[in-house]
């Protein structure tokens, strides 16, 4: 029996440089990517067993399907260096002596 976690979506808060990683411990899960919100058919299809896992693209219109009820999996986000160089002079603070 195929369960649908999620509808179609973007990953809330990710951006270029940041990649989800799905990793099975039991079951199977199966990723679906699509080219926009709009695709009617995923350009990219992926079956991911127990032991097994996949990195996603950033930014990519996507759903997963549990392939049994008997499913678990986690996922992960991995930042680019760059991106995190990018976020650390953002936030980096200097005294002035004031």
């Amino acid at each position: 029996m195929v369960h649908g976690i999620f509808e179609r979506h973007l990953d809330k808060g990710t951006r270029p440089g940041v990649y989800p990683r799905l990793s099975v411990m039991h079951g199977a899960v199966k990723y679906l990517g699509y080219a926009d919100e709009h695709s009617a058919e995923p350009d990219q299809v992926i079956l991911i067993e127990a032991g097994q896992f996949a990195v996603f693209p950033p930014e990519k219109w996507h759903n997963i399907e549990a392939m049994t009820d008997d499913t678990y999996f986690n996922i992960d986000f991995f930042v680019a260096p760059e991106v995190l160089m990018e976020g650390a002079q953002q936030r980096k603070v200097i005294h002035n002596g004031k």
